[in-house]
């Protein structure tokens, strides 16, 4: 571990603007004793990750439901899929076979073609 990092090096700050033009500055947020944005950067990593593994449980229930086809199974996580089970769980969930499937995935692909 690099011991020359303190807590100060713990922020974000994002290379989106919202709509003022502003960058997100997780340091606006620090003394503030429940804000309502996240101030940590290595706890809010921490969170998505965890999100991100309750997704790959998802695959992984759908891989079983469609039969536990070998190396059919899917963990990756699209930006796209990220975004959809971010806003919309309904549409996410009807995309499930599509996103927990290589094959699927390949399919849907030339399909778009």
């Amino acid at each position: 571990a690099d011991m020359s990092k303190n807590q100060d090096d713990n922020f974000l700050l994002s290379p989106i603007r919202n709509e003022q033009g502003e960058h997100y500055d997780s340091r606006i947020y620090e003394q503030q004793e429940n804000p309502k944005m996240p101030k940590d950067a290595d706890a809010n990593g921490a969170y998505n990750i965890a999100r991100k593994g309750i997704i790959m449980y998802e695959h992984i229930k759908q891989w079983v439901a469609d039969g536990k086809e070998k190396s059919d199974l899917d963990l990756f996580i699209s930006d796209e899929e990220w975004d959809l089970w971010s806003v919309d769980r309904k549409q996410w969930s009807e995309k499930m076979k599509v996103f927990a499937s290589q094959k699927a995935k390949k399919e849907n692909v030339k399909q778009k073609k």
